[in-house]
């Protein structure tokens, strides 16, 4: 200071004054601010949930190939039941009485053509009359296998063990040939089946295992299948994934996929945002300042994905920088603090 003019001696000494008092004017960070310190990377994940449901590998709409009565149905809904397991049955008692009729007259045939071919062999009858006999016994036998097919249509058999879904018509209704009695679902053997977006196929791999959040737990499942063509109007294509346990038909499962995106950013709470121009958002920093105070700046980012809560940002951010993610609305841009 000594070879200093008495002006630039005044001057000196009136910025260092300044200086201290307004260093010591500023105020301290507000304690509800809440800080981030930015950590930057290569890429992100971004997490997909795609819905889908639990169905059996085999389901059947169950009827009876001939017009009748509802007897009865030895199962009903609920039951579990075996391959072969009468499922219902109808009132046959005609049918029945047709059969041992059938029987009876083909027993009578058979009697009388064995007595024809013994008078044959004796040259009492002619060839002819033999085969009017045989021709009458083939007859009968034929109604014999006719009614035996209808005693055997008027039950409805399981073709699989499983569990009877739904039962359409009560005892004593009349059902018609094809109609629907009851549905029957396999018991054991159950799929998920998930209709999945295009865009995402790129994702799945036969063989391979993914994750299923299935009632809040998670259970990886095996790709055994995709459908060849894609549904019409929707783009989506029929994925069925077997699971390594037993999961109730009709049960809500969820895919989870998840795929790795190359983009150099951090990721923020969604409170550290706010709506900038033109799509683009806006983020608050604390910058260091030569004088040893922090000034607030606003950044500008771009927002490249968000799980809901946190998101994917990125710009001319770097590793450490100091992120407003809460009290933002209490500061400014261009405002200062004590630094401490």
């Amino acid at each position: 200071m000594k070879n200093l003019l008495p002006t630039q001696q005044f001057l000196s000494i009136f910025l260092l004054a300044s200086t201290a008092i307004f260093t010591n004017s500023l105020k301290a960070l507000p304690s509800s601010l809440e800080l981030l310190n930015l950590s930057i990377q290569d890429s992100y994940t971004v997490s997909r949930r795609i819905s889908g449901r639990m169905l059996p590998k085999n389901q059947s709409m169950l009827s009876f190939e001939i017009q009748g009565r509802i007897l009865s149905f030895p199962a009903d809904i609920g039951d579990a039941v075996k391959a072969g397991d009468v499922l219902a049955s109808l009132d046959a008692s005609e049918i029945q009485a047709n059969f041992n009729q059938a029987k009876a007259q083909q027993k009578l045939t058979s009697l009388a053509l064995d007595r024809f071919k013994d008078l044959k062999e004796d040259g009492f009858v002619s060839s002819q009359e033999l085969d009017r006999a045989l021709a009458e016994y083939d007859i009968a036998s034929s109604q014999v296998e006719f009614f035996s097919v209808k005693l055997r249509q008027s039950q409805l058999i399981a073709p699989f063990d499983g569990l009877v879904q739904q039962r359409f018509y009560d005892p004593g209704s009349m059902v018609s040939p094809m109609q629907p009695v009851l549905e029957l679902i396999d018991s054991k053997g159950v799929e998920g089946h998930i209709s999945v977006p295009q865009k995402y196929l790129a994702l799945l791999e036969i063989g391979a295992s993914y994750a299923f959040d299935i009632s809040g737990k998670t259970i990886n499942a095996t790709l055994e299948r995709l459908a060849p063509m894609t549904n019409v109007g929707s783009g989506n294509r029929l994925a069925i994934f077997s699971f390594p346990q037993f999961i109730a038909p009709g049960e809500v499962v969820n895919l989870l996929l998840k795929t790795q995106i190359k983009t150099i950013g951090a990721w923020v709470p969604l409170s550290a945002l706010s709506q900038g121009n033109q799509g683009l958002w806006n983020i608050y920093t604390l910058v260091d300042n030569q004088d040893g105070s922090k000034s607030v700046a606003r950044e500008i980012v771009s927002l490249e994905y968000t799980d809901g809560t946190y998101a994917f940002i990125s710009g001319t951010i770097k590793s450490g920088d100091q992120v407003i993610t809460g009290g933002a609305s209490k500061v400014i841009e261009g405002q200062r603090f004590l630094n401490q």
